[in-house]
């Protein structure tokens, strides 16, 4: 019994040997999907709160290349410490990686962010355009 117990161990072991899939260098999953957008954008701030007042505005049809996402974000908002989000095509990854506090407050010289396909090998970027309101 003990015998059949090791060889089913050891056959369980050969199949997930051979069950591995490509990954990249963040060991994330590669996968046929060459689809790479953004479909929302959002930016945070130090109390984890939205800083951007409606909807950002991302901007594909101008330059199927670059894409421009549009944001103003409410008077007073502390440029340089957000922390900013997106929703991506399913499998997609974003570069530089978001979620991390980021200086926003070069308006002259927007930052960017590069999406890649599942498949790493359609690549789209983004600029983030801030503007901020008024005052009220």
């Amino acid at each position: 019994m003990k015998n059949y117990i090791k060889i089913a161990i050891a056959l369980l072991a050969m199949v997930a040997g051979a069950c591995s899939y490509p990954l990249d260098e963040n060991e994330l999953l590669i996968t046929t999907r060459a689809e790479s957008y953004m479909t929302m954008f959002d930016l945070l701030d130090e109390a984890h709160a939205t800083v951007i007042m409606g909807l950002a505005a991302i901007d594909t049809i101008t330059d199927p290349n670059i894409g421009i996402v549009a944001a103003t974000v409410k008077y007073g908002t502390n440029l340089k410490v957000l922390k900013p989000y997106c929703s991506l095509a399913q499998d997609a990854v974003v570069t530089p990686k978001m979620g991390a506090w980021t200086d926003f407050s070069d308006l002259l010289n927007p930052l960017t962010y590069t999406v890649i396909s599942g498949n790493r090998e359609v690549k789209k970027t983004y600029k983030i355009v801030i503007t901020v309101q008024l005052k009220p």
